[in-house]
């Protein structure tokens, strides 16, 4: 699961691809609360060491959740979710700022 900060416009992805050698890719972004989708055609990305690093310009709030997943002609290369908070993913705390009553 990638974690992305909601008060910044521009998210960056790290990840590691199924193929390397590839020019460009599209990736399907699905909200998984609205089931919106998304397609963004990627053309701008980088190696470093190994893993493919590119930046997706989107706007989220706290808490949404997507799934996504790039692919090229057809074949998947990466499959996986995203996770919008201001928290540290370290210190993610699902119930910060929830007061229960009992």
């Amino acid at each position: 699961m990638k974690v992305v900060n909601p008060n910044v416009r521009i998210k960056t992805i790290s990840l590691i691809p199924r193929f390397k050698d590839v020019e460009n890719f599209d990736l399907l972004l699905i909200n998984e609360t609205t089931k919106e989708e998304t397609t963004f055609f990627i053309d701008n990305y980088s190696y470093i060491d190994g893993v493919l690093v590119f930046d997706l310009d989107f706007a989220t709030n706290e808490g949404d959740k997507y799934e996504f997943k790039l692919s090229i002609l057809n074949e998947v290369l990466y499959r996986g979710k995203i996770f919008a908070t201001s928290q540290e993913p370290q210190d993610f705390d699902l119930t910060k700022d929830l007061y229960i009553y009992e």
